[in-house]
């Protein structure tokens, strides 16, 4: 309400002045009006002012319930289908700024801690095509690449590989990663995530190549229980929440930088799978 009421004044204020000293009264009139307005009505601005930060709502991928799974043959670039997503968090990026008031302003002075931004993290998993699939060369997060490489199925254990998503210098995560550019997903590389994700780090990625001995992905089925993905008065028991997806090719990103806004990005692969035929006659 504060721009209509300042201009509302402003104008009032310029006819009056129009009306005893012409166009200079105008001008002279209309600063005076505006000014009671803004006392009277002070303007606040749109954009909030930097301090407690807010958990605003999460903006995910859309996802179909009951779409048919793909399939490819030869590469193709594929987007995954949202499986389940949970463990949606927030942390605050802080600033140490000088509050002033030193010796010349006659007082303490000193440092203040201030907020100036907000890191989210969030946990998904995404269904991609039938497997088994070949090999992975690419990923991309939005329209940005976030690995690439070529790797081929046959470093997998039990279809299973973890990557380590990034968009900086991949030199910084070289001691996480093996010859073959795959990383453990445990807990020791999620230590100190504010400053990786300041490095453009985002997280692991654990990538299956739908095999028909996949196993359950711990972190996944824990994940799905502790967001209660399944009513337990119906029945359910701790094995439902661990599923294999077993020849389906998908990945699980747990605890994944997501960006300075509330936003899940999306996921797309590229990925080669020969065809299984026969031509004997």
């Amino acid at each position: 309400m504060g721009k209509l009421t300042n201009l509302v004044l402003g104008a009032v204020g310029g006819v009056l002045g129009a009306i005893v000293g012409g166009p200079w009264g105008a001008f002279v009139g209309f600063s005076i009006g505006y000014g009671l307005g803004t006392i009277i009505d002070p303007f606040v601005p749109d954009i909030p002012s930097p301090g407690e930060p807010t958990m605003n709502d999460l903006e995910m991928m859309s996802n179909q319930e009951g779409l048919p799974l793909p399939d490819i043959l030869g590469t193709a670039k594929t987007t995954g289908n949202l499986l389940f997503y949970g463990n949606n968090r927030m942390t605050e990026i802080t600033e140490n700024v000088d509050s002033g008031g030193g010796a010349s302003g006659g007082g303490g002075g000193g440092d203040e801690e201030v907020v100036t931004g907000q890191r989210y993290f969030l946990s998904w998993a995404l269904a991609f095509c039938l497997g088994p699939v070949d090999t992975l060369y690419t990923v991309w997060a939005d329209d940005e690449v976030v690995w690439s490489g070529e790797l081929e199925r046959t470093v997998a254990t039990k279809g299973q590989v973890n990557i380590i998503l990034m968009t900086g210098d991949r030199d910084k995560v070289s001691g996480f990663e093996d010859e073959n550019g795959l990383v453990s997903p445990g807990e020791e590389f999620f230590e100190g995530r504010n400053s990786m994700a300041d490095e453009g780090i985002i997280g692991v990625m654990t990538f299956y190549f739908g095999t028909a001995d996949q196993e359950p992905d711990d972190l996944l089925g824990n994940l799905m229980q502790e967001e209660g993905a399944f009513d337990p008065a119906d029945g359910y028991s701790d094995l439902d929440y661990h599923i294999p997806y077993r020849r389906q090719c998908y990945a699980y990103l747990h605890n994944c930088y997501i960006g300075s806004y509330n936003r899940c990005p999306t996921i797309k692969v590229v990925l080669r799978k020969a065809p299984e035929c026969s031509f004997d006659t």
